[in-house]
């Protein structure tokens, strides 16, 4: 399909907040940097990526409510 690699596309810095931030807080930089995902990391060690945190996910917490 696309020839292009990943390395060539990919954000340098990507955005990153520790497991313990509000979803509220994460909900606000998803839009504000207009992305899809943001790493989380362990509170403890913020270079152990523990998950990413996606606009889907955001939209399944929000149908909840």
């Amino acid at each position: 399909m696309f020839k292009i690699s990943l390395k060539d596309v990919m954000c340098e810095h990507p955005i990153k907040v520790k497991e313990s931030v509000a979803v509220s807080d994460v909900a606000h930089l998803l839009f504000r940097y207009q992305v899809n995902g943001i790493l989380v990391v362990s509170d403890k060690n913020e270079n152990k990526l523990v998950g990413i945190f996606t606009t889907a996910d955001l939209l399944r917490l929000m149908d909840k409510c």
